[in-house]
């Protein structure tokens, strides 16, 4: 471990509103042992958020925790009355996330007392995205909701032309979210004007990497697609040999990005070119994240990998035991891991 400390904070999905999923501190270079592990009674499909030393998550059984990042003691519990797919966004005194009963929830970030819930159409499963005033996020309703973030009231919405299956990224004024139509749109913040559409071909699950002027995101059409963040013109697509389900990385000059091919990708993002791939025996449900030159990736069935980022050279492996669907939460002193069995762990870092 490098002396610099990465701070302690991951406070909604993919660490920002640009979903960038990187950090530029200093990177684990080995798996340890587990610290501790909480068990939920079914399944996670999401990644926690990590805020002033607490962990929040939702279950498959509609339960929603808070624990005590340094021991797994549960600081409250709360239900969400369905299934939570969505992986939460917290701001201020507020955690945000979406369930299958069609409800955007709010919760008390201290003691999990409702603050406020939004009725949808539909199942809420893409993590909603907080701002200083909004909370937007799409269901599978067809609309894309934008909040108030104090209250939950409706201040527009906009009808997506499909289930909005992908988290919503902010840019600037503007946001950016796919469908499982395989649009990906561009409407602004304030009103939901639209801006741009691009098509891709096949549904596009995994949240868009906005960054230096570029809309990336992957498409179960098999390509990862780059597009222009002020017209929407394509700028350059990659194409793989499955589908892209998981979220673009970000760092030192490269994007990262996984496909069901069961490889992970590094790519010059400016021309779209390969640089290096790693191979992996199983693919990865769970999308990479970015810390200062190391590339980790949890692999659906088999063992989280640490790659350098500069080379795809395996820096570390280590087995994690079961299903992951979760991005890997990365902290100084911890490396957090959300399991399908049920299983939040705390691992050695």
């Amino acid at each position: 471990m490098s002396d610099r400390k990465i701070p302690e904070t991951w406070p909604t999905y993919r660490l920002n509103a640009a979903r960038m999923g990187t950090m530029d501190f200093g990177a684990p270079r080995k798996l340890g042992a587990v610290k501790w592990s909480f068990r939920s009674a079914v399944g996670l499909r999401s990644a926690p958020a990590l805020v002033d030393g607490a962990l929040f998550f939702g279950d498959l059984d509609g339960k929603f925790f808070a624990l005590d990042a340094s021991s797994g003691d549960i600081l409250w519990s709360a239900s969400a009355g369905a299934p939570v797919f969505t992986a939460p966004a917290v701001a201020g005194d507020l955690v945000f996330f979406g369930a299958d009963n069609g409800k955007l929830l709010a919760l008390r970030r201290e003691t999990g007392e409702p603050a406020w819930e939004f009725q949808t159409g539909g199942k809420v499963r893409a993590a909603p995205v907080a701002t200083r005033d909004c909370v937007y996020a799409g269901s599978s309703d067809h609309w894309f909701y934008a909040l108030d973030r104090a209250n939950g009231t409706l201040r527009w919405k906009i009808d997506a032309g499909a289930r909005v299956t992908s988290p919503a990224t902010v840019m600037g004024e503007s946001i950016c979210f796919g469908t499982s139509g395989g649009a990906v749109h561009a409407i602004s913040t304030d009103r939901g004007r639209a801006l741009w559409t691009a098509r891709t071909g096949g549904p596009v699950t995994a949240a868009p990497l906005v960054e230096d002027g570029q809309v990336i995101v992957g498409s179960y059409d098999r390509d990862l697609h780059c597009y222009d963040i002020k017209s929407g013109k394509t700028k350059w697509r990659f194409p793989t040999g499955l589908s892209i389900s998981t979220a673009v990385a970000s760092g030192a000059g490269r994007v990262y990005f996984t496909s069901t091919d069961a490889n992970i990708y590094a790519l010059d993002p400016v021309a779209g070119k390969l640089i290096w791939k790693y191979r992996t025996p199983w693919s990865a449900a769970a999308s990479p994240v970015f810390v200062d030159g190391v590339v980790y990736v949890a692999s659906y069935s088999g063992p989280l990998y640490a790659l350098d980022a500069a080379t795809g050279v395996l820096v570390f492996s280590g087995a994690i035991g079961s299903t992951v669907f979760a991005e890997p939460i990365i902290t100084s002193s911890a490396i957090y891991m959300a399991f399908d069995d049920g299983r939040l762990s705390a691992l050695g870092a």
